[in-house]
């Protein structure tokens, strides 16, 4: 949570040119999941939150599709 939180960016892996938060993300459980999604909606103001959802929900599905 610390590396997309204020001090953070929601596009780490990009602009460290890591995978990172890809690895973390693709390791949580489906709880963990939800509290990531959480914690982005906390970070987000209410215009953001659709299209934070939209993003992770599009990434979710490219992930799953392309394993």
């Amino acid at each position: 949570m610390q590396l997309t939180g204020p001090n953070g960016s929601q596009q780490f892996d990009k602009l460290t040119k890591t995978k990172t938060m890809e690895s973390i993300l693709s390791s949580l459980d489906t709880k963990g999941i939800g509290n990531y999604i959480d914690h982005l909606f906390s970070q987000a103001d209410e215009s953001e939150v659709y299209v934070i959802y939209l993003r992770f929900s599009f990434q979710a599905l490219r992930n799953l599709l392309f394993l």
